[in-house]
């Protein structure tokens, strides 16, 4: 069994095959979640060390620490869509904050990544 290709989206049901392989190992996860109504535009930038996990937090609309994604994530909800994903990068665990903070630069240059907001601790 392979990972998804980085830049690929990964829809829902790809994640679930390869779960088990998403544990915590020396390397993290760069990910953006998509907005499935704007041809997949990259909403949110974020980091982890285990994907799945961290996937199913940003969908269910309770979790979300912030305001504007529990509103975004209900918004989806309300039209029967869930965030897409998209592996960025996986980089070792030591960078993934600074990896983090480019890509949200990155795109956020580009007009995206808009539901970012400032520095982010590891989860």
């Amino acid at each position: 069994m392979s990972y998804p290709e980085i830049g690929k989206r990964v829809p829902f049901d790809v994640i679930l095959p390869w779960a088990d392989l998403l544990g915590e190992g020396e390397d993290g996860y760069i990910y953006g979640l998509t907005d499935p109504r704007l041809n997949h535009a990259v909403a949110y930038i974020g980091q982890t060390i285990n994907l799945l996990r961290r996937y199913l937090e940003h969908c269910d609309p309770f979790t979300p620490k912030h305001e504007s994604r529990r509103i975004w994530v209900l918004a989806l909800r309300d039209q029967g869509q869930r965030p897409g994903l998209v592996l960025i990068e996986r980089p070792v665990r030591s960078a993934l904050l600074a990896r983090e903070a480019y890509w949200i630069g990155f795109c956020r240059d580009l007009g995206y990544a808009w539901l970012n907001r400032g520095a982010t601790t590891p989860d």
